[in-house]
């Protein structure tokens, strides 16, 4: 991360990074992690990270990480459920 020098006068007066698309999410063969954050080629492996985001977008990636990690909760939980109940 390099200082990004901002003019006194410019309406944002600092910057920020948000590492993303290291593990990003899409189609295989593409990507490493589909839609549902399992990692492309297995069958147990999930990824959830901001990683997974193909681009950083305009806003800070926190909160959809965490809107991403609550659905993975809810994935995996119906999964051993369904399990469970064989």
């Amino acid at each position: 991360v390099e200082p990004v020098p901002v003019e006194a006068s410019a309406r944002k007066p600092h910057d920020a990074f948000h590492p993303v698309g290291t593990c990003s999410m899409g189609v295989k063969g593409n990507s490493v992690v589909a839609s549902d954050l399992r990692v492309h080629g297995s069958s147990n492996l999930f990824a959830l990270s901001t990683a997974v985001f193909p681009t950083a977008g305009t806003a800070n990636p926190t909160f959809s990480m965490l809107c991403l990690g609550e659905a993975l909760a809810e994935t995996i939980a119906g999964q051993l459920r369904r399990t469970a109940a064989i």
